[in-house]
């Protein structure tokens, strides 16, 4: 009887390990990109914001003098 981790590896075949390790590189990579994306998305939401208060302020000097 064979063990079954002696047994000689064929080369066409891939391995459940070989094909987890390239499904968890493939998901990696997807959560590079989101997470690029993401800090894209928050950048432009600060930006927005910074504008938002300035046009607050604004109103809040110049809006009483009215």
């Amino acid at each position: 009887m064979r063990v079954p981790w002696r047994r000689r590896a064929n080369g066409d075949r891939r391995s459940a390990a070989d094909e987890a390790l390239e499904i968890s590189k493939r998901q990696r990579e997807h959560a590079r990109e989101r997470r690029h994306e993401f800090e894209h998305l928050t950048h432009r939401i600060r930006e927005i914001r910074k504008v938002n208060h300035l046009a607050e302020a604004f109103d809040r000097a110049f809006g009483e003098g009215r």
